[in-house]
């Protein structure tokens, strides 16, 4: 019976120890809800995760038009209109004139337009339009 004591005293130092852990854990949680409480309404606003990495990303948002094996660059509203239009947008790395596009969207194969969008250019159109 001796024995059963001194485990039932572990077990219960050992739940203490983990419960504490645990509220260390959920005050550091709590402090940190708080503080962007605070600051969201004080006016201070965060950026969104796509402006976020439209910042970090330093590359040019490039995209252009393929009819008929003859390529052109498009301006960036152009660009997404018309890529917002096809039916599939494939992530798939293709190098056109020393340029490298990461997304190519097409309503098919054969005689159809495809429109090639770098990574930047497809983050950009996704903010402003809904892209396949």
């Amino acid at each position: 019976m001796h024995f059963g004591h001194i485990g039932l005293y572990n077990l219960c130092v050992y739940g203490v120890y983990m419960h504490e852990k645990y509220l260390w854990v959920v005050n550091i949680a709590l402090v940190v809800v708080i503080v962007i409480v605070v600051l969201h309404l004080s006016g201070i606003t965060f950026p969104s995760v796509g402006k976020v990495r439209a910042l970090v990303d330093g590359e040019e948002p490039m995209c252009g038009v393929q009819y008929n094996s003859v390529f052109s660059p498009v301006d960036m509203s152009v660009c997404c209109r018309g890529a917002s239009q096809q039916l599939s947008c494939n992530h798939k790395s293709e190098i056109v004139f020393g340029v490298r596009y990461d997304y190519i969207c097409s309503t098919g194969h054969g005689d159809v337009a495809v429109y090639l969008l770098n990574a930047k250019a497809h983050n950009e159109c996704s903010t402003l339009v809904r892209m396949p």
